[in-house]
């Protein structure tokens, strides 16, 4: 039974004895801190700083969803309030707080809204948008490593909801306060935070997305930015059906030819997908790709017989694509 309790990472290093972990507060609590549960052996004292990155590793049990109290319900309305500001008030946030009940938690999960956190009702409320970049600051001081790594209802992160909306500084606020596994999640549907930028297509500034997407694929593991979701799609599949040509340059330049080749549940890889179009801007994202795969043939080329070549192979995918219909 406690060991069912035991997050898999720790039940594969150690048994619950030697954790020294008090099995009568796990099992009285809804929301254990890991880091006072007596790891250390020393009768309940927390870990040191410098075991942090250890026990980053793992998942840390989260509150459990409940619906908000009045005064958590008022808390929220301010910081909506605020977040549309230029400069919001902390100093009438912490006005409210200082009358805060019993039992507030920062780390909450709204069970009336997806068990989502202040911080992901917060982002998503934020719009892309840099307003809000205080208050986040401010809640991301006081939250504890579960509620800044919570999963919603969905199996969303506060990173997810920070790409979903393309805002590359509230991306590098949470990378900096997120543990590693919790920037390579995915959610139910398999898409880790990465997969997300394929809406950013008709995002209009270039630079701004260009930096949200370095700043991800800098952050993120080999296996995460090369993860499939459950329609085995990568996040240059994603990429590729939104005709979004500049992310595709970047995940070419991390990617090799087996992943760039991997097929989605459809049997398809992301070039598979769009060779049939004669959109413009989906022939020059599959001439990127073209372009990344034949690399070797296009070296001994000039510039025209490099156009030459990408033009042909295009047409003749294309024609052994249609052949296989």
């Amino acid at each position: 039974m406690m060991q069912a309790l035991i997050h898999p990472y720790l039940s594969q290093t150690a048994l619950p004895h030697q954790l020294n972990i008090n099995a009568e507060a796990l099992l009285s609590t809804d929301s254990v801190d890991l880091r006072f549960a007596g790891m250390s052996g020393s009768g309940g004292s927390p870990i040191s700083e410098n075991t942090k990155p250890f026990w980053e590793s793992f998942w840390p049990f989260p509150e459990r969803p409940r619906k908000l109290t009045a005064f958590e319900n008022g808390f929220f309305d301010l910081l909506k309030e605020e977040s549309g500001k230029p400069n919001p008030d902390i100093n009438k946030i912490k006005g409210m707080l200082a009358a805060k009940p019993k039992g507030f938690s920062f780390n909450v999960r709204d069970k009336k809204e997806g068990n989502r956190t202040f911080l992901q009702k917060l982002i998503s409320h934020s719009g892309g948008g840099t307003d809000n970049l205080p208050l986040i600051e401010f809640l991301l001081e006081d939250m504890n490593a579960q509620g800044i790594n919570a999963k919603d209802k969905y199996g969303n992160t506060a990173l997810h909801k920070a790409t979903a909306i393309g805002s590359q500084p509230i991306t590098e606020l949470l990378l900096k306060k997120m543990s590693r596994r919790a920037i390579s999640a995915k959610n139910e549907t398999g898409n880790t935070a990465l997969h997300n930028l394929y809406a950013l297509g008709n995002m209009k500034n270039n630079k701004a997305k260009e930096a949200l997407v370095n700043l991800l694929l800098s952050n993120m593991d080999e296996s995460t930015i090369n993860a499939q979701n459950e329609a085995g799609e990568t996040i240059l599949h994603k990429a590729v059906i939104g005709k979004d040509e500049l992310t595709v340059q970047l995940l070419l330049e991390k990617m090799s030819d087996k992943v760039i080749n991997k097929k989605n549940f459809n049997k398809q890889t992301a070039l598979d997908t769009i060779i049939n179009s004669e959109d413009l801007a989906v022939i020059a994202v599959a001439s990127l790709i073209i372009e990344k795969l034949y690399a070797n043939e296009l070296s001994v080329l000039g510039s025209s017989g490099k156009q030459a070549f990408i033009e042909g192979m295009r047409v003749t995918l294309k024609l052994k694509a249609r052949s296989k219909l």
